[in-house]
């Protein structure tokens, strides 16, 4: 049985594959027959598949294997690699990250030091293919940059905002089979060209919820590789417009699925004011009176707008899903 399972879930980008793949198989391995790697395609039509079997028949690494999942979803990509996956830890990497060599041992070291951790993420850092402007420095955030300082600190303890990010991360075998979420996710993510995300922030929460620790540790080092066409503000203003269409879903989870009727209404009601207010002033300075609000407003108001549909969406919900139980701490 392999101690450690690599599973990248990957959807139409074959031509960062490669570089996520070598980073894998270049870690600092003690043992590499006991690392597997998991490329589980979520349906992509380009040259994803060709790519894996020429490390399946080049690389020293023994253990590659290539799933097709068909149902498009990257959470359900997700679920495949985790069934598919043999290891005691699982590591899963984005398609466009490139892990430092010492960061699975970093990984194990980290879970050997502290038994009650579920699950760990590290610094990640935006590598930008091309030079970045301003406005996409200022969504550095949402491109998942990932960085809490020099220090392990627990996430999600009430002791400070850190929040983790789904671009990689470790967690125990136990720990992601315990939350719930591989048989009854709620999320499912990106989906195709559609942005839409949570399922990350959602398997955090579970295996939060059961009562293992969620981790930050700097020592677990990446970079984000960011291309040219994730940096337009067009591409920008659907990011942020499909991170907040599961804000209300992420809300109920987070409530255990007890939000009342007045809350929803109080939440929508104060999505439609914003979205009118920053609405209106587009219309009147950059339409009547010729003055470019900024990248900034335009991004603002595709962000308000997606987390309306949020709260619209959740309204005809069934309610019963977001009902999950709570565990005491491990």
């Amino acid at each position: 049985m392999a101690d450690v399972s690599y599973i990248i879930c990957t959807y139409n980008n074959a031509s960062l594959l490669s570089g996520c793949i070598l980073s894998i198989l270049n870690q600092d391995y003690t043992d590499i027959n006991s690392v597997e790697l998991i490329v589980v395609d979520n349906n992509s039509i380009d040259e994803t598949k060709k790519v894996v079997e020429e490390f399946q028949q080049t690389s020293k690494f023994v253990n590659i294997n290539y799933v097709l999942e068909k149902k498009q979803g990257v959470g359900y990509a997700r679920i495949t690699g985790a069934k598919k996956a043999k290891g005691e830890f699982l590591i899963y990497v984005d398609d466009d990250i490139r892990q430092k060599p010492n960061w699975c041992k970093e990984a194990l070291r980290f879970f050997h030091n502290h038994p009650k951790a579920g699950l760990v993420g590290g610094r990640i850092a935006l590598k930008y293919l091309v030079p970045p402007t301003p406005t996409v420095q200022m969504c550095e955030t949402v491109l998942c940059r990932m960085d809490f300082g020099s220090e392990e600190l627990e996430a999600w303890s009430g002791k400070g905002n850190i929040y983790l990010v789904g671009a990689t991360f470790a967690c125990r075998r136990k720990a992601l089979y315990e939350s719930g979420w591989i048989e009854n996710p709620v999320l499912i993510g990106r989906t195709g060209k559609n942005l839409t995300s949570g399922e990350d922030t959602e398997i955090f929460f579970r295996i939060k919820n059961q009562g293992w620790e969620l981790w930050y540790s700097p020592n677990l080092g990446a970079t984000h590789e960011i291309p040219e066409k994730r940096m337009t503000v067009s591409y920008l203003c659907q990011l942020h417009r499909n991170i907040s269409r599961s804000s209300a879903q992420l809300r109920a989870l987070y409530s255990y699925g007890e939000v009342s009727v007045g809350t929803q209404a109080l939440n929508l009601t104060k999505d439609l004011f914003n979205l009118g207010k920053r609405s209106m002033a587009w219309l009147i300075k950059d339409m009547l009176l010729g003055k470019n609000i900024g990248n900034k407003r335009y991004i603002q108001i595709f962000e308000t707008y997606g987390r309306v549909e949020s709260s619209f969406a959740y309204l005809f919900e069934d309610k019963s899903k977001y009902h999950i139980e709570k565990k005491q701490s491990k």
